[in-house]
């Protein structure tokens, strides 16, 4: 029983540091890298913003034209 008592409490105190450890190295992760994480990400966005763009270009030419020509034959120009 009181080796149970034993490896619950070491339980407890070692779940304790770890959580502490972790906040700690996660709340200094974010207040030190967060420019360079955005950079990061803005970069990553436009590229696949672009590449999206490149890979679709004709089929999203085709809807703007189709819509155009829509709006053209609502106000019946």
């Amino acid at each position: 029983m009181k080796l149970l008592v034993f490896l619950w409490n070491w339980w407890i105190a070692l779940t304790g540091k770890v959580r502490r450890f972790t906040v700690k190295t996660a709340a200094a992760a974010a207040a030190g890298n967060t420019g360079e994480i955005n950079i990061v990400a803005m970069v990553l966005i436009i590229i696949v913003v672009i590449a999206l763009v490149a890979i679709f270009r004709s089929e999203m030419t085709d809807i703007v034209t189709k819509m155009f020509e829509k709006i053209r034959s609502g106000m019946e120009l």
